[in-house]
């Protein structure tokens, strides 16, 4: 492999990480949100 090839690499992963990092952040404030809701309307509905 060759230095560049090397270091394009390291910014692929360098990007990738932030992607990462950034949807970790999105599921953490929104993934609540959307298990709490369906649970809330399960325990709500009428039982057959």
């Amino acid at each position: 492999m060759t230095e560049a090839q090397i270091q394009d690499i390291y910014l692929r992963l360098d990007s990738l990480t932030s992607e990462v990092n950034s949807l970790k952040l999105l599921t953490g404030t929104i993934g609540t949100s959307q298990v709490a809701m369906p649970t809330a309307s399960y325990s709500v509905s009428p039982k057959d």
